[in-house]
C-alpha cells in the first residue's frame, strides 16, 4: 500500500499543482478582462475627441481652401492693377510728350512774334524815314 500512497500523494500534489497553475491562469484571465474592459472604457471616450478632431480638421481645411481662393482674387486683383497703372503711365507719358511739344510750340511762337516785332518796328522806322 506504500506504493499506492506514494502514488495518491503524487497525484495529490500534482492535481494541487494543476489546480494553482489554473488558479494563477484565471487570474490572468481577469487582469486581462479587466484591462480590456479598461481599454474599451478608454476607446469609448475617444471617440467624441476623434470626431471634434475630424470636424476641426474639416473646418481649417475649408478655411485654408477659402484662404487659398482669396489670396487668388488678391493676386488678380493685384494684377489688374498693375496693368491699370501701366495704362496711365502710358497716358501720362503722352500728356508729358503733349506738353514738351506745347512748350516748344509757344517757345517757337514767341520767338516768331518776337522777330515779326522786330520786324514790325524794322519796317515802321523805314516808313517814317521814307515819309520824311
Amino acid at each position: 500500500m506504500s506504493n499506492s500512497s506514494s502514488n495518491l500523494s503524487k497525484l495529490t500534489d500534482e492535481i494541487d499543482n494543476i489546480s494553482e497553475k489554473i488558479t494563477f491562469q484565471s487570474n490572468l484571465v481577469n487582469d486581462h478582462s479587466v484591462f480590456q474592459e479598461e481599454m474599451y472604457r478608454s476607446v469609448l471616450t475617444l471617440i467624441p475627441d476623434v470626431k471634434n478632431a475630424y470636424q476641426i480638421n474639416i473646418s481649417l481645411n475649408d478655411a485654408a481652401e477659402k484662404g487659398k481662393e482669396n489670396i487668388k482674387d488678391t493676386v488678380n486683383s493685384i494684377k489688374k492693377l498693375e496693368k491699370y497703372q501701366e495704362q496711365m503711365l502710358a497716358v501720362i507719358k503722352i500728356l508729358k510728350d503733349y506738353n514738351t511739344k506745347s512748350i516748344l510750340i509757344m517757345e517757337n511762337i514767341t520767338k516768331i512774334r518776337n522777330e515779326n516785332d522786330v520786324i514790325t518796328n524794322h519796317n515802321r522806322e523805314l516808313l517814317t524815314k521814307y515819309n520824311k
